[in-house]
Order: structure tokens, then C-alpha cells, then sequence
């Protein structure tokens, strides 16, 4: 038995050994990363800017160690702004070659003006992507706001209008407002109403019906909830808060003696948002 005792004591010996046991060794140690080549961020936390405008976008970057010079691609995010919304300037971010400096790059964002008068505030995220093979640090997207600027139908006029949204209390009827701003270099305009109008609900383009309408004074379906005037040095403002029902579009066209409204510019106001029609 005393030996059996021995023979266990010494095989747990051996497997203290044998599992490295407190032989004092240091633990092995694990090297830190390099650093990146280059370190990038943007210059701003967010933009914004306005239909037809155009903002700078600068980048700050720090050169640790960069042999050659580098292009980071400049990669653009759905957010509700779309190509037809914004151009850049340029696709990249030219970065170039060096060691312990730092410095500045930009390009250009230009919100683009179209016809849509209602869309309300639009994003776009911009991202950089570095070429494969270099270890780069960048920042997190920047995201540029784009402001509705409206649309222009005559020279010095702008027409801006919210979202069109749909009544609480009477759900087949929508609402916007309006605004009908007039600058220093505006000429005489006219605002003419276009629909709907009662014939439009009840004629269904019987001809007699129409004619019947159009020998009397045409009644505007249009519940003008307020009508508001506004003037500054820069001109002078007409803020139309206005409901309709959505069976039939809104709609108003400009007119001008002078020739500063060409052609025949009318907005039209449906479920969907307001739109200039040039």
C-alpha cells in the first residue's frame, strides 16, 4: 500500500511538470500593430446647404508613413438625395506621398435645382474607401443636408411649398403652403388659379355643362385657409396656407407682361407633392 501511495505521488508530479507547473517563465508577448500609414477625417460633422448652392468638403489628413501618393474614393449613400439631386466635383481625395506631415483636400458638392417644390429637407452620406494594401484610419460618413430651394418660373420669382400632407380631421383632402416670394428684380407677375373648380367635379366634360360654368364667375374648390403677406429689403413674400381634395389636382400658373415669365409656367399640386411645369 505505502508503495502504491508513492507511485501516485509521483505521477502527479509529473503531470505538474508536464502542464508547465510554476516553472517562473514570462508569459510570451504580443506586438502592438504599426500605426496607419495615414490618419483622415473630415473637417465638419455635418453640411448644409440649399438647392443651388455648392459647399466645400475638406478633408484633414496626417501622414505617418506613406511611400506613395494616395487616392481615397469617395463613396455616396442613398439617404432620400439621389444622383439627379447633387453633383461632386471630383471622386476622390488625393492624398499625397510623404512622412510626419499633414495637410488639407476638398472637392466640391453642388445641390442641384429642379423642378420638385415640395420634397422637403433630402441627405446623401459620404463615406471614404481606401485602395487595397494600405492601412489607413478614417472617419465615420459625413452627411450633407440638401434644403428644398423650390423652383423659379419667372425671372425673380421663387415658389416654395411644404410637403403636402393629408387632413386629421377630413382624410381625402390635403393641405400645403405656399410660398410666393418676389425679389428686388421681380417684374410685374400675375398669379392665376387654374383648378379646380366645381365644374371640374360635376361637368365630366360635357361641353353644355362647361359652357354653363364659363358664362358665370368660375368658383375656385380651394379652401384658402390663410393668406399671409410678408416684405423684407429683399423683396416681398404671399403665403398661401391652402386644402383641396385629392381627387383633383391643385393647380396656378404665372403670367407676365414683360416677358419675364417664358412660356407658361404652372405648378401642380397632387397626393404625391407639388411640381413646376415649365
Amino acid at each position: 500500500m505505502k508503495l502504491l501511495r508513492r507511485l501516485l505521488a509521483a505521477l502527479g508530479t509529473l503531470a505538474v511538470a508536464a502542464c508547465g507547473g510554476d516553472s517562473g517563465a514570462p508569459a510570451p508577448t504580443v506586438a502592438a500593430p504599426p500605426p496607419p500609414a495615414v490618419v483622415v477625417t473630415f473637417a465638419s460633422d455635418a453640411v448644409a446647404l440649399t438647392e443651388g448652392e455648392t459647399v466645400d468638403i475638406t478633408v484633414r489628413y496626417r501622414i505617418n508613413s506613406l511611400p506613395a501618393p494616395l487616392s481615397l474614393t469617395v463613396s455616396p449613400l442613398d439617404r432620400g438625395a439621389g444622383a439627379a439631386d447633387y453633383e461632386l466635383s471630383a471622386t476622390t481625395f488625393d492624398i499625397p506621398a510623404g512622412e510626419g506631415v499633414a495637410g488639407t483636400a476638398a472637392i466640391s458638392l453642388a445641390a442641384l435645382v429642379d423642378n420638385q417644390i415640395a420634397e422637403g429637407d433630402e441627405a446623401v452620406g459620404l463615406r471614404l474607401v481606401p485602395p487595397g494594401g494600405i492601412r489607413a484610419e478614417l472617419d465615420q460618413d459625413l452627411e450633407v443636408t440638401i434644403a428644398d430651394g423650390g423652383a423659379f418660373p419667372c425671372v425673380g420669382v421663387q415658389v416654395v411649398a411644404t410637403p403636402v400632407e393629408s387632413l386629421d380631421a377630413a382624410p381625402d383632402y390635403r393641405r400645403t403652403t405656399l410660398e410666393l416670394a418676389q425679389g428686388t428684380q421681380a417684374g410685374a407677375v400675375w398669379f392665376d388659379w387654374d383648378g379646380p373648380y366645381l365644374h371640374d367635379e360635376y361637368c365630366d366634360d360635357d361641353e353644355d355643362c362647361l359652357t354653363f360654368w364659363e358664362e358665370r364667375v368660375p368658383i375656385v374648390e380651394v379652401n384658402l385657409v390663410e393668406w399671409r403677406m410678408e416684405s423684407s429689403p429683399d423683396g416681398a413674400s404671399d403665403l398661401l396656407d391652402l386644402e383641396w381634395h385629392e381627387s383633383t389636382p391643385l393647380r396656378f400658373a404665372f403670367h407676365s407682361a414683360e416677358g419675364t415669365c417664358e412660356g407658361a409656367p404652372a405648378v401642380t399640386c397632387t397626393t404625391a407633392g407639388c411640381e413646376l411645369d415649365p
